[in-house]
């Protein structure tokens, strides 16, 4: 039975006049203008302002653990071309020597600078091309319980028998890259609303000077941009019962939203039967990763070629017919294996155990830690009291139109993790991190073993506001093919039609407001 979602909300008096008093004097403000309860950061909104930590922090964190995580954030991994250094393990095969490569000032990834899609191929910008190949359709209808359960997967994948499960443009000198890819963009919908006309388009993926010969005939592919970091270790410390409160798998409450759990296996027991635990995912654009160590070693490995002790492969993110990209990713190996001999005869031996892995275990831990610790940032304050008045009014919008449906505002996070600085905080996601059926305009043929090609987790919009501040280039989305809230809007279908329709048939008022409101979260 789904569960009545919790919109908090102040009455229209009371919000109008805590907005005014808050835009003069800065005194108290409602609890929902501090997206991440006491680890919201207050500060200046300038480029780096999605990158900040959170603000209940011990100081000595800040200083340590937090800037230790954002040196290897930040970080230019190189080749390994002789001496082994602390920056060594790019390669052979990548996308992007470094995390904040992809995650522009820790926001969202884009795929082209403006809105011109007449341009046949648009600059590509911190976006990877996913690959797989779909050996099975489905389940059978008898089992459809279980699949929505999440019982079972939805599909079976399998790698690109050459090129794997992520196209890498980028190689070290000596191995050839996988490919380059392009977009172009084909019109979609012409939407016209009052005298207004919105033209929404399409990416279409041109992949260009395959290296290693052909793909497969079956071979399926999907664009990605990177998404925002804010908040990522209050979802993690979210209960997993509070997020299936909201499921609703068969609808029952009649509301046209039926979203549901993805439960994907638990990594780090690679040949164990622990391997096969089912955790909830709640992280990435299909929810399939369960926690933040997860999706972290998985970046390293296909954005950036770097094997850890989640992905052991010694051949990295090589494939076995690539013979330059194993061979390169050999002599790394080895000059490494020397490298650590060397050190551990330096030192006697005495307690030292090296692990020849690129992302050893400092590494992972100090990322972990920066990215469970970046903080959302303060709501926008209107400059005056029409301004407030509009958002205002816009919040009542959102909810009117059904938006707080996926879009749940609140949550409290749970009292055990491990970081005590993000326990027991009122936050506003503005997600229920459900997946939900998004409808066949997003539809991008790309299923996933628990995900539909039309199902999308529901995408946080806290910092929403301030993507295209810290990164022009933004796109929304999963492929960032929209350029603007408004078309991000028109583009949700499925469960989410009900609410484009209401959109459209807002008055020119209304939008400004909801986009106001969406602009301050």
């Amino acid at each position: 039975m789904r569960v009545t979602l919790v919109l908090v909300f102040v009455s229209g008096a009371a919000l109008s006049g805590a907005w005014l008093v808050a835009a003069g004097d800065g005194s108290s403000l409602p609890p929902a203008f501090y997206p991440g309860g006491s680890t919201t950061y207050l500060g200046v909104h300038d480029e780096d302002v999605l990158s900040q930590p959170s603000a209940n922090m011990p100081n000595f964190d800040v200083v340590g653990e937090f800037a230790l995580g954002q040196s290897f954030f930040f970080r230019d991994w190189v080749f390994s071309t002789g001496e082994t250094r602390a920056s060594d393990g790019l390669g052979p095969l990548f996308n992007a020597p470094s995390c904040i490569s992809c995650h522009v000032h820790g926001g969202r990834g884009g795929v082209q600078a403006g809105n011109d899609y007449s341009q046949d191929a648009a600059a590509v910008v911190s976006t990877t091309v996913q690959l797989s190949e779909l050996r099975h359709g489905g389940i059978a209808d008898p089992q459809a319980p279980l699949v929505a359960r999440g019982v079972f997967p939805l599909h079976v994948r399998s790698p690109d028998p050459t090129y794997g499960f992520q196209l890498q443009d980028r190689a070290l000198p000596t191995v050839p890259v996988e490919g380059a890819f392009a977009l172009s963009y084909k019109l979609h919908r012409e939407i016209r609303q009052q005298d207004a006309v919105t033209w929404l388009y399409q990416p279409q993926i041109r992949v260009m000077g395959l290296g290693y010969g052909a793909m497969s005939r079956g071979v399926r592919m999907s664009l990605r941009i990177a998404p925002a970091l804010i908040g990522l270790g209050l979802v993690e410390a979210l209960r997993a019962e509070d997020i299936l409160a909201a499921e609703d798998v068969f609808d029952e409450d009649d509301d046209g939203i039926s979203g549901r759990a993805s439960w994907v296996p638990a990594q780090g027991y690679f040949g164990t039967q622990e391997g096969h635990d089912l955790r909830l995912g709640r992280f990435g654009w299909k929810a399939d990763h369960s926690s933040l160590r997860e999706q972290n070693l998985k970046a390293f490995f296909q954005d950036m070629g770097m094997n850890s002790r989640f992905h052991r492969a010694s051949y990295a993110d090589c494939r076995p017919v690539q013979e330059q990209c194993l061979r390169a990713d050999r002599e790394d190996g080895e000059r490494h294996r020397k490298f650590l001999q060397q050190k551990k005869a330096r030192r006697s031996g005495v307690g030292l155990r090296e692990v020849s892995w690129n992302v050893d275990s400092e590494v992972e831990e100090m990322v972990l830690f920066y990215t469970q610790s970046l903080a959302p940032v303060q709501r926008r304050l209107p400059a005056d009291a029409s301004s407030a008045q509009r958002q205002r009014e816009g919040e009542v919008v959102f909810k009117d139109i059904g938006c707080h449906g996926c879009h749940r505002p609140s949550f409290r996070t749970g009292k055990n993790h491990e970081r005590s600085f993000l326990r027991d905080q009122q936050i506003y996601p503005y997600s229920d991190f459900l997946l939900h059926d998004m409808g066949p305009g997003l539809d991008d043929g790309f299923a996933t073993p628990h995900a539909s090609s039309a199902e999308w987790r529901t995408a946080p919009l806290w910092g929403i506001g301030l993507m295209a501040r810290v990164h022009p280039a933004v796109g929304f989305l999963h492929d960032g093919r929209a350029h603007t809230l408004e078309e991000a809007i028109l583009w949700h279908g499925g469960e989410a039609a009900a609410s484009a329709e209401s959109f459209q048939q807002l008055s020119a008022a209304q939008k400004i407001a909801l986009l106001e409101f969406l602009a301050s979260l």
